[in-house]
């Protein structure tokens, strides 16, 4: 994937992520759905140590905007992917497999996993295949850790297995296209998982809103567009801010004020 997508409200937090280039990877426990972190950890025992930053495919679809994005008075957040040579110049380091070759598991974009929407019955199927008691948990757990940690150890291991159970959802969630990176640790902000190139406001976000995430998005270097209906279309386009929008006009205090005046005049 080259871009992917965060819904987000217009808050402080929001704001200073944009501005200081983080995001915030919550744990598993605050997801809202909460069945969500229940499959990894029937596995991993309590994995709330874990940080989940889940995003999306797509940057139009109406269930997320309600859901996500303030009833559509927030903002989307494009993520593209950095190129190699910006890559280099990124503190990032892997936050999961000690044995990362090649990058391939730092928190951003490229890495994102793919969620897999499963039924009802493919999910329980799934649960049946765990270890059944905390015994047989911490017999696995035990034959992980004896010998070296060898690559071959790590990618059959239980982790792998929980940390696949964290990419698994029902689908009833599918519209939300959703794609993650899971860290070691959460409950902090980590480095943005890419160059934010654009922001998206919702349909209904306020004037004032539309004018502070401008220029911040100026300041940035991302392009800033507003999300608006398609006429007779149950869909949602972006278009370019008014300049209203994008800055806020200078009041003539005149032409209000003689307008004032004249209505008080007194007839001849």
């Amino acid at each position: 994937m080259n871009q992917l997508y965060k819904y987000a409200r217009i808050n402080n937090n929001t704001l200073s992520a944009l501005v200081e280039r983080y995001a915030w990877y919550p744990q598993p426990s605050s997801l809202n759905d909460p069945f969500d972190c229940g499959l990894s950890e029937s596995l991993m025992g309590n994995n709330d140590q874990w940080g989940v930053l889940s995003l999306s495919a797509i940057s139009s679809n109406i269930m997320m905007w309600s859901h996500y994005a303030d009833s559509h008075k927030g903002v989307c957040i494009e993520y593209t992917d950095y190129t190699d040579e910006q890559l280099s110049q990124q503190p990032l380091k892997s936050n999961i497999n000690p044995h990362d070759d090649g990058h391939n598991e730092i928190p951003i974009i490229r890495n994102a996993t793919e969620i897999k929407y499963l039924s009802t019955q493919e999910l329980n199927d799934q649960l049946e295949q765990l270890p059944q008691s905390l015994d047989d948990f911490n017999k696995e757990l035990k034959e992980y850790n004896t010998g070296p940690h060898t690559k071959e150890k790590y990618r059959n291991g239980f982790v792998i297995r929980g940390m696949k159970a964290l990419f698994m959802k029902h689908r009833d969630w599918s519209y939300e296209k959703e794609h993650r990176i899971v860290t070691l640790e959460g409950n902090r902000p980590i480095s943005a998982p890419g160059i934010v190139t654009t922001i998206f406001l919702g349909m209904n976000t306020s004037e004032m809103q539309c004018q502070q995430i401008f220029r911040i998005g100026t300041e940035i270097g991302a392009k800033v567009l507003k999300m608006e209906r398609v006429a007779r279309k149950y869909e949602l386009t972006p278009r370019k801010l008014t300049e209203t929008e994008k800055k806020r006009p200078k009041l003539d205090f005149s032409r209000s004020i003689n307008h004032s005046l004249r209505k008080l005049e007194i007839p001849e």
